[in-house]
């Protein structure tokens, strides 16, 4: 499957998720972001064998690590995972707390890109349009 969508801009707008629940605005290295986007395309272009939750677990692993943002990157992780998969007619079904411990496990370095692409195969659903 060839992912589609382009997660740039709608990060570059992830001062929204940061007026929306609080914390500090702006983005801190614009590098870093794009780094942390180019993950998952070079995944895509580049290995064998690649599935959607190796991208989708590329986005959220590669923002988490990257700190791109001067807050919120763990939401803004989530989110480019989610949006990914909704361009791509998925969505991530799991509880709050379920999506706290493993994206915390995920930005502290507990949890590598390997388990995070587990956590996703369980939680990813097609997405219903209403």
């Amino acid at each position: 499957m060839k992912p589609k969508g382009s997660l740039v801009r709608p990060l570059f707008k992830g001062c929204l998720l940061i007026s929306t629940f609080g914390g500090l605005m702006g983005l801190r290295d614009e590098s870093a972001l794009e780094s942390a986007l180019m993950r998952a395309r070079n995944k895509y272009h580049y290995e064998s064998d690649i599935e959607f939750t190796d991208l989708c677990a590329a986005y959220g692993y590669g923002v988490s690590q990257n700190h791109p943002h001067n807050d919120g990157n763990k939401r803004t992780a989530f989110a480019a995972m989610m949006i990914f998969a909704r361009f791509n007619g998925m969505t991530i079904q799991a509880q709050e707390d379920s999506v706290v411990r493993i994206m915390y496990k995920v930005a502290s370095g507990v949890a590598g890109e390997e388990t995070l692409k587990v956590w996703l195969e369980k939680h990813l659903i097609p997405y219903a349009h209403s």
